[in-house]
């Protein structure tokens, strides 16, 4: 496995893959609001192209991701 940096044609999968891991683990209902709004900043025209995003990759497949950033979603 490794990480590399992320392109730009790969966000759709990226996001997919962000959103499915997090209804999975049931936030789209638990916390509909921080849901919502996670899903429009991933689905904005800002992207692995400007933000330092990584993908985990195992024998040319995607396995994981992530970015580097600070963001605050209020879970409460």
């Amino acid at each position: 496995m490794a990480f590399r940096r992320a392109r730009a044609d790969e966000r759709d999968a990226l996001n997919e893959m962000t959103l499915a891991g997090l209804r999975y683990w049931g936030h789209d209902r638990n916390h509909p609001e921080a849901y919502a709004g996670l899903a429009a900043i991933l689905g904005s025209a800002d992207g692995p192209e400007s933000h330092p995003v990584f993908v985990l990759e195992e024998d040319s497949a995607k396995v994981g991701g992530f970015v580097l950033g600070v963001y605050w979603y209020d879970l409460t």
